[in-house]
């Protein structure tokens, strides 16, 4: 889970069926969502491993350097 600055939530590594589940677990409690075509702005790539403009694995760099 990445919480981000602008007051967003980035929760990696979901299957498919698991992201249904949660957005209706977060709706549930009030959670409201913009998607991607409702929304125009700029993006935070997270690393190679999810993103595809990403030049290094940011997960792995950071286990590596502690950070």
């Amino acid at each position: 889970m990445h919480l981000t600055t602008s007051q967003k939530l980035m929760i990696l590594d979901l299957s498919e069926e698991s992201a249904r589940q949660a957005l209706e677990l977060l709706k549930a409690v009030g959670a409201r969502f913009k998607f991607p075509k409702q929304v125009y702005q700029p993006r935070v790539c997270v690393g190679s491993r999810y993103c595809k403009l990403g030049l290094v694995d940011t997960i792995s760099f950071g286990d590596r350097t502690g950070t």
